[in-house]
Formats: C-alpha cells, structure tokens, sequence
C-alpha cells in the first residue's frame, strides 16, 4: 500500500541565471509558464548558458520531496528512454519513489528554468511531448493507495488521463487532491477544474494568485463552484504571507518567516506541498504541523538553486 500515488508531468529542468532583457526580448511572461515552438525555444537556448540539469516537474518535486521524508510514493508519468529520461528516472529511484521505465516511443519533457536576479523563475518549454493517455495509467498504483494527489497542468491536454485516474480513486476510497497551475491553464481549464471539485475532492493545494484567478472565473461561470472551493479542504500559500487552510468549519492562517534575498524560488510551492502532505495524509488533524514543515522546507530551497529538497538541508521532522 503506498501513502500516496502522484500524477504529474516527468521534465528535466534546464536552470538559467538570466536578466530581465532575455524575457523582454522574447516575449516571455515573468514567473509563467508557457510553451514555444520548437525554433523558438532554440533561439532562446542561443541567449542562455544552461548552468545545471536537474528532473523537475511540478508534482514530480513533490513526489521526490514525499520520498526523502520517508513516505511511501508511486509516481505516474510518461517520459522517454532517452539520456534525459535516464536522468529523471535515477533521481526518483534515489529518492525511493515508485515509478515506470522510460518509454523508447516518446522524448522526455525538457524546460527552461530562467532564474532572474530577484530569485523568480520563468518556465519555457517546447511542449509536453509524452502525455499520459487513459491506457497508460497504472491503474493498481491508484487502488492501492491512501492518497491520489494530481498535477494541475495535467488538466490542459491529459484530461482524459486525470479523470480516468479520479474515477478510479473515488470508487475504490482512495482520497483525492489537486493542484492548481499558472494563470493561462486555470482560464482555459476551467470547465474541467469545475467538473472535478463539483465530482468531489478531499484536498486543493494552490497559492493566492492561482486561487484568485480560479475565483474570477467563477464569478463569471456562476458563484457555485467558488462555494465548493472554499467547503473543500484547502490549502493556499501567499509566499512570504504563510499559508492558509480552509475547510467548510474553519479558516486560519500559520505565518512564515520572509525571506528578503531568496536566491530561486523554483519549487517552493512544490515542496511546501510535501512537507504538508508528509503529516496530513497520515491524519488529517495534523494541519498545523504540515504547515509548518512545509513552511520549512519551502524556505529551505529557495535559498539554492534548484527545485529539490537536498539530503544536507538541516531539517526538523517528526
């Protein structure tokens, strides 16, 4: 039995120190995510120098994060059996986590990390080149677990694959949690995202703005979803503000310590999600204390480069 089954895409990020000009030059929306086309995405590798490869991926993070704090995990992806799927897959087995062979069919997901002076990041990639599809879930991984945690920008183009995977969860009692994801697939994606939480989760894992951006367009659609929202268990960061939870009986906020100088805040959210998720999916009354180390670990990686907790962070975990 794992704790928690993860679905997410499976990346290798590219990181990038760059300037605010870089961006400028090629169109790029700051702390976003977008997509090129393949020419474009050269172009922009011509005005970087790429400084280290690490396996990335937004619930891929938190699945590794899962598995150093001891958690037993099962990770759900596509990627190839290329040098960069290699890459990725040793990354996950160090960790512990749980998750399938490359896949000689496919080329394995590659993004631009670009890191400007004042720590934020901005992802650029090519696409996402190996979509999980409704036959390729592991289908015995979802039933066997407590928990199924989904990566919101799976939503975009692996729908079918999420609600398959959902489906599966709900009628065999395995709880169910979402992540939320950047502003231009929370607006296109909102039919789906209001489909699911209507269908019934037990966890929303999002930061401020992205809750924001969920709640316009629920205004616009009709005030019934924004009520769903707030009775479903949730938890919503706002950086160096803390983070809330929110359930039908309750609302409170945990404080953190600001970081004034963070040298790249790739992955903070990702791992403040494991170190939430390393206490609730145990038992659920744990919220303080998840809060808490999530609060640590997220403070942890946003003083290095890189998007993973580091088995030399001084970390205080029960």
């Amino acid at each position: 039995m794992y704790d928690i089954t993860i679905m997410g895409n499976s990346a290798v990020d590219a990181l990038v120190n760059t300037t605010e000009d870089v961006l400028l030059k090629h169109n790029l929306n700051k702390s976003d995510f977008q997509t090129r086309e393949f020419d474009e995405f050269i172009a922009l590798n011509d005005d970087c120098m790429v400084e280290k490869f690490e396996a990335g991926g937004s619930t891929a993070n938190t699945a590794y994060a899962l598995g150093k704090l001891g958690n037993k995990v099962a990770f759900i992806s596509r990627f190839g059996a290329d040098p960069s799927g290699k890459h990725f897959k040793n990354e996950m087995m160090s960790a512990g986590v749980n998750t399938s062979n490359g896949d000689d069919s496919v080329r394995t997901m590659e993004i631009f990390v670009l890191i400007t002076p004042d720590g934020e990041r901005t992802f650029v990639s090519p696409g996402t080149t190996a979509p999980l599809c409704e036959n390729t879930l592991d289908i015995e991984k979802i039933k066997n677990s407590k928990w199924l945690l989904i990566e919101g920008y799976l939503l975009l183009d692996q729908y079918k694959a999420v609600a398959k995977a959902l489906q599966i969860a709900r009628e065999n009692g395995v709880k169910t949690a979402l992540t939320l994801a950047s502003s231009a697939i929370l607006e296109v994606c909102f039919d789906e995202i209001s489909t699911e939480i209507d269908n019934g989760l037990d966890l929303i894992l999002a930061n401020k703005k992205e809750l924001d951006v969920l709640a316009k367009s629920a205004k616009e659609n009709g005030a019934k979803i924004l009520k769903q929202v707030h009775d479903t268990p949730s938890v919503i960061t706002n950086s160096g503000d803390g983070a809330t939870y929110t359930d039908k009986n309750q609302e409170f906020t945990i404080d953190t310590t600001k970081i004034d100088n963070p040298v790249d805040t790739t992955g903070a959210g990702d791992a403040f999600a494991a170190g939430f998720l390393h206490y609730y999916i145990k038992n659920e009354d744990d919220i303080i204390q998840g809060i808490q180390l999530g609060h640590q670990l997220a403070g942890e990686v946003i003083m290095r480069t890189g998007a993973r907790i580091q088995d030399n962070m001084n970390l205080e975990i029960i």
